[in-house]
């Protein structure tokens, strides 16, 4: 039986994907590598799911800039942890879901860990790996790629992304064949509620758009997506940015425009997202054909 290690951070709906597909599988055994208050968390919320999955319980975070010798710590603790297990355990695959956590980045990148076994990369950002084009990082205000982390990607065998553009991307600039998993997997219930919306003859005529994602210019042109939406009359549709509002400028920027937005200021509970998501029409993805 094989044995798989996901390191996973923050995104639940993708963990929850990963491990779906691989119990549906049946043939192996499966270890998450996650901080313990995120552990404890995952259990209470689906018990279900991740009882019979074994967790590694890594240290929790501390920002850099405000204790920079804790973070530090904490970067080097999590490296030892994940490293000693995967040797103990003799981990055939190793699946990276995100890696958001930089200096840890940067010291896979000097002394990989994961060299005899399968190691599998999930790029959520383009642009945090791979060179793009000049005029996209101006547009979105990106950093370039720096090289501990072009180095850090080419320790993987395979790349698994998100979306279908995403892959031809890699295709089409770095003769990279990547897989696509979607994020999250849709339930029957879902389905079958979201049905019943687009079938309901009594509703309002107001077309509803949603723009899920947090609300930051670095993730989607969102002042391209008030501009276009400002020349239609505000009667006839509801734009929702469900996310957590990041960039507070948007949203001021929406109500000069005059436009009919819905916005949220805090992180959104699972069950108010699906149903914002289930009760629209749309879902606007990229605001332009070009994006990293």
């Amino acid at each position: 039986m094989k044995k798989i290690l996901l390191y996973s951070e923050c995104h639940e709906p993708y963990l929850e994907t990963f491990v779906t597909i691989l119990k549906l599988l049946n043939d192996s055994k499966i270890f998450i590598a996650t901080e313990k208050k995120r552990h404890d968390w995952l259990l209470s919320t689906n018990p279900k799911l991740y009882t019979d999955v074994n967790f590694i319980n890594l240290k929790d975070g501390f920002p850099m800039k405000k204790n920079p010798v804790k973070a530090t710590k904490s970067v080097l603790n999590n490296y030892k942890i994940i490293k000693k297990f995967i040797e103990k355990e003799k981990v055939t695959e190793f699946v990276m879901l995100e890696l958001y956590n930089e200096k840890l980045k940067l010291l896979m990148s000097l002394n990989f860990p994961f060299k005899n076994m399968r190691s599998i990369l999930t790029v959520h950002n383009i642009h945090n790996y791979f060179e793009v084009d000049e005029i996209l990082l101006k547009l979105y205000n990106l950093n370039k790629v720096r090289k501990y982390q072009k180095k850090f990607v080419q320790n993987f065998d395979k790349i698994v992304v998100l979306v279908d553009r995403m892959k031809d991307f890699l295709k089409v600039n770095y003769d990279i064949d990547a897989y696509t998993i979607p994020y999250k997997l849709t339930k029957l219930s879902y389905i079958e509620k979201r049905n019943n919306f687009l079938n309901d003859k009594t509703l309002t005529s107001k077309v509803k758009y949603v723009v899920p994602g947090n609300v930051d210019s670095k993730r989607k042109n969102y002042y391209s997506i008030i501009d276009s939406f400002s020349k239609y009359n505000k009667n006839k549709y509801e734009l929702v940015f469900l996310g957590k509002v990041i960039e507070e400028k948007i949203i001021e920027y929406a109500k000069t425009k005059k436009i009919n937005i819905k916005s949220f200021k805090s992180f959104i509970p699972k069950n108010l997202f699906n149903d914002e998501i289930i009760s629209s029409h749309f879902v606007i993805g990229f605001s332009f054909d070009l994006s990293p």
